[in-house]
């Protein structure tokens, strides 16, 4: 059924040549075309999970790369690569995330009650309930089970601006900082009984002594009626609650239904009052009855509503989504929906208007000690002699090495450290983390790609073509490429005049 969306996907991917495309290229191409395809299909529907993961797949082999059809490996989870660049990924939207957010959006229509389809859905699903007391039933279409699920993400982010107080008092969550009423216990509606089976015998508390003999008088129906017609024909009878069955001594009314059908008519039976009193039925002209209040929904809700200070006005009632604004935007449902991680301040600067993409996505790589050196080989099942091609001694190769420990990666730090004044430290992300810090954040952010870039760059010569460059000409490549990067951006400040050198 979605087939068309793989091969639209498909058929962009093997247009673009990624040999030619650099990191940051793939990360664009990603974020702004292949992202962008599947919008519609999401916000008109809910492709099945092995879709969106197949989907998810062709992004990932795109990006980190393919041979002759066959995927390269994948350095880091797709996860991880789908959280915010603060986080530690790279910025793109799962889309599981995005479909979450579009079915919050219906369930936003549908309290707002704007459109000829809410009318439909009212008339077939909840035509006297509220919405937030409608449920699923076996028969319901698949929007109607899409929107319920966009209820769950969405409902605890939404409260009611009290106005004229036309809202129901127990499905709106309209006292500030106070919980939502539905969850308090309120009076069940005449002649629906509580009574819950436990073992052979029923629980009678809360009901009363006849209510209690009639249950135990249809229990025995019950048990004469199984042994006449079978237990098929008896749930068959408990489910038509009402039918008249005839025993050999009296005529009894089979009402026992299963736990499943007691539900759904004892939700049917209280929600039948399209969400209870409505707010302004507790509000006269003195003030808020408390007393009535406090008999429906307790001592605790009642103790709520003084503290909160509110007040009844001639304005309608409106509904206010959770951020400062009050409006829905698909930004603010995204954020609502998706699993936040811990920040990192070192992730948050290798970002940036005067920093290339490809050296971010590097320094990113670094972040994560996600590069092909030698020690990550050997632990992921490769047979090799690790050797460092950028020292004499011939040191193994790891990431501390390469850019910071060696000898040539600590000759270039050092030829740059005077002017930002960093002070030196073992681990090489803590010094990253110290070289940030202090004015000029942009001229030390660009620096610092620069380096690991240059860096990264002679290794590779070294290992694959057997060339290096000595560290004064690394110096002056630094300096080169660090010009190139700030005089590509606007509205930033001058090239300091030791990059000029």
């Amino acid at each position: 059924m979605f087939s068309y969306l793989l091969d639209k996907i498909r058929s962009k991917l093997t247009d673009w040549q990624n040999k030619i495309l650099s990191p940051g290229g793939k990360l664009v191409l990603i974020k702004n075309v292949l992202s962008s395809i599947p919008m519609y299909t999401l916000a008109a529907c809910c492709p099945p999970r092995a879709v969106l993961r197949t989907i998810e797949r062709m992004f990932a082999a795109f990006f980190w790369g393919s041979k002759d059809g066959v995927a390269k490996r994948s350095w880091l989870a797709w996860r991880f690569v789908t959280r915010t660049k603060s986080e530690g990924g790279l910025g793109i939207k799962c889309l599981n995330d995005i479909m979450d957010a579009f079915s919050m959006k219906l369930w936003w229509k549908l309290r707002h009650r704007k459109g000829l389809w809410v009318e439909l859905l009212k008339a077939k699903y909840f035509r006297k309930r509220h919405p937030c007391d409608a449920f699923m039933t076996s028969k319901c279409s698949h929007i109607w089970r899409r929107i319920l699920r966009g209820r769950k993400l969405a409902e605890p982010f939404i409260s009611l601006r009290l106005g004229r107080g036309e809202g129901s008092a127990r499905c709106e969550d309209w006292i500030p900082g106070g919980p939502r009423l539905d969850s308090v216990a309120i009076p069940p509606a005449e002649g629906v009984t509580s009574g819950t089976r436990r073992g052979t015998g029923r629980r009678t508390r809360g009901r009363s002594r006849t209510q209690a003999r009639e249950s135990a008088d249809v229990e025995a129906a019950n048990s004469t009626v199984s042994q006449r017609v079978g237990t098929g024909e008896l749930r068959r009878s408990a489910r038509l609650a009402g039918r008249r069955v005839v025993l050999p001594h009296r005529t009894v009314t089979v009402r026992v239904l299963s736990d499943r059908g007691r539900k759904i008519r004892d939700s049917r039976a209280r929600n039948s009052d399209n969400g209870g009193p409505a707010i302004r039925s507790f509000w006269t002209a003195s003030g808020w009855d408390l007393s009535l209040f406090l008999g429906k929904f307790g001592a605790e809700a009642a103790g709520q509503l003084r503290e909160a200070n509110l007040t009844c006005t001639s304005d309608p009632d409106s509904l206010v989504w959770g951020d400062r604004k009050g409006s829905f935007t698909m930004a603010a449902a995204w954020r609502c929906c998706r699993t936040s991680h811990p920040t990192s301040s070192l992730f948050s600067n290798i970002w940036g208007k005067c920093i290339p993409a490809k050296w971010s996505i590097l320094m990113w790589r670094v972040c994560h000690n996600r590069l092909p050196t030698d020690d990550t080989l050997q632990k992921i099942g490769f047979h090799l002699t690790s050797r460092c091609h950028c020292c004499q001694v011939g040191h193994g190769e790891n990431l501390q090495h390469i850019f910071f420990h060696g000898d040539l990666a600590f000759t270039v730090w050092s030829a740059f450290r005077g002017f930002f004044k960093a002070r030196m430290h073992s681990d090489f992300l803590v010094f990253l983390q110290r070289w940030w810090r202090g004015q000029d954040s942009h001229h030390r952010r660009s620096l610092a790609g620069a380096i690991i870039w240059v860096l990264w760059k002679n290794r590779n010569r070294h290992r694959y073509e057997g060339r290096g460059a000595g560290s004064d000409f690394l110096v002056r490549e630094v300096k080169r490429q660090f010009r190139k990067s700030l005089s590509s951006c606007r509205h930033l400040p001058s090239i300091p005049s030791w990059a000029l050198e």
